[in-house]
C-alpha cells in the first residue's frame, strides 16, 4: 500500500464521519501541533547520545541540562527559531546559540544546576555570565538576551 493509498483512505474516514466529530479531531489535531516543541526533534537526538558519543570520552548527555534547555527554548517567540542552534557539549550539558539580527551572537550551556552563557553585538563589548543558578531571574535575564 502506498502513502498515497493510506492517505485516500484516512481522507475518505474522516469525510465519513459526522460533522461534530470531524470538528473534534481538526481541533485535537490544532491542540497537538501546539503542544510539540519545535526543537523536540534535536533533543531526542540529545537524550539518545551515549557516553563517548565524540570518540573523545564525552559523557552522556545530562536529562536535567536538556530539560532547562527545553525550559528556555519553550519562551521563544517563533520568529528566532530558524536563528537557534543546540547542540550537545563535551562536559555533558547542552549549548543554545542564537545568532541575532545584527549579527551578535548569545551562547548559552546548560548544565543540571547552572548556566553561563555570553553575548556579543558589533557595537558593544562582549559579556560573560558564568556558573549562574538556574533561577527564574537568570532565565528571564537569557531570555531577554536571546530575544533581542
Amino acid at each position: 500500500m502506498t502513502t498515497l493509498d493510506i492517505r485516500e483512505k484516512i481522507s475518505t474516514r474522516i469525510n465519513a464521519m459526522p460533522d461534530s466529530k470531524r470538528m473534534l479531531l481538526s481541533v485535537l489535531c490544532y491542540v497537538d501541533g501546539l503542544s510539540k516543541n519545535p526543537f523536540q526533534d534535536q533533543y531526542d537526538l540529545l537524550y539518545k547520545l551515549q557516553d563517548n558519543w565524540d570518540g573523545y570520552g564525552a559523557p552522556k548527555i545530562s536529562d536535567t541540562a536538556i530539560n532547562n534547555c527545553k525550559n528556555i527554548t519553550q519562551k521563544l517567540p517563533q520568529s528566532v527559531y530558524d536563528s537557534v542552534e543546540i547542540l550537545p557539549t563535551e562536559y555533558g550539558g547542552v549549548q543554545l546559540k542564537r545568532t541575532l539580527n545584527d549579527g551578535g551572537i548569545v551562547s548559552c550551556d546548560f548544565g543540571d544546576e547552572t548556566m553561563s552563557y555570553y553575548v556579543e553585538h558589533p557595537n558593544f563589548k562582549p559579556e560573560f555570565f558564568s556558573f549562574l543558578d538556574y533561577n527564574d531571574a537568570n532565565i528571564q535575564t537569557l531570555t531577554n538576551y536571546l530575544t533581542a
